[in-house]
């Protein structure tokens, strides 16, 4: 689909094209925020409704900070949707369990 498309890479099918192992960095029964609603965390959306995951979202532009603090006490796993994110949590320590670069599976 075009709307999962940047620069000639369709996220989606990067997504469908490593759900195996993405799979198996998201445990059945874990809490699951995605951070970043970008093309490729909307991919990512998609690609969780068909695989019945349900998740949360934190999207900088539209969501308050305090909602993010509130999130990341009731989440087992972070996704986040590009590795700035990822770098900016890692680097200001703000969340303690898993986290995951969404870039890993679907790169730009």
């Amino acid at each position: 689909n075009q709307f999962y498309q940047e620069n000639g890479h369709n996220h989606y099918a990067q997504l469908k094209h490593n759900e195996k192992r993405l799979l198996q960095e998201l445990p059945e029964g874990k809490k699951i925020l995605l951070w970043g609603r970008g093309k490729r965390g909307q991919a990512f959306e998609k690609w969780c409704v068909e695989k019945n995951i349900r998740i949360e979202t934190y999207d900088q532009k539209e969501d308050k900070v305090d909602i993010l603090n509130d999130l990341l006490n009731k989440v087992d796993i972070v996704v986040a949707s590009n590795s700035i994110i990822f770098k900016e949590i890692e680097i200001k320590n703000m969340f303690t369990g898993k986290v995951i670069d969404l870039e890993e599976y679907c790169r730009v």
